[in-house]
């Protein structure tokens, strides 16, 4: 049998990391389907529309988004950090974000 050997830790991306940058995406890109309208991203627009009930489907991201400990706390952060450090995130996403911060602080969709 062989056996396989990992590079030393230091070397590779921590698992933490790893969710982190998922967890990232995935929350931008809820933001993002929710708040097509209000960002004026057309495809997610029509993304979002191609559903049975737009409607129903934006309240519920909506709701998950603002009750999220998580997005919470991702939004806090991405508060914090310089946004010339964000260069990699779309305008739009940014935008969604940003409605999804004023979201929560009004307490939920």
């Amino acid at each position: 049998t062989r056996q396989i050997t990992l590079p030393p830790r230091k070397d590779r991306p921590s698992i933490p990391a790893i969710g982190a940058g998922i967890s990232a995406g995935i929350i931008m890109g809820m933001a993002n389907l929710t708040y097509s309208a209000e960002v004026g991203d057309e495809l997610a627009e029509k993304v979002l529309n191609s559903t049975l009930d737009t409607a129903k489907a934006k309240k519920r991201l909506e709701g998950g988004l603002t009750g999220s400990t998580l997005a919470t706390t991702f939004v806090d952060m991405i508060d914090i950090v310089p946004s010339s450090t964000l260069w990699f995130v779309p305008t739009n996403f940014r935008s969604a974000l940003d409605v999804l911060d004023y979201q929560q602080s009004l307490g939920g969709g």
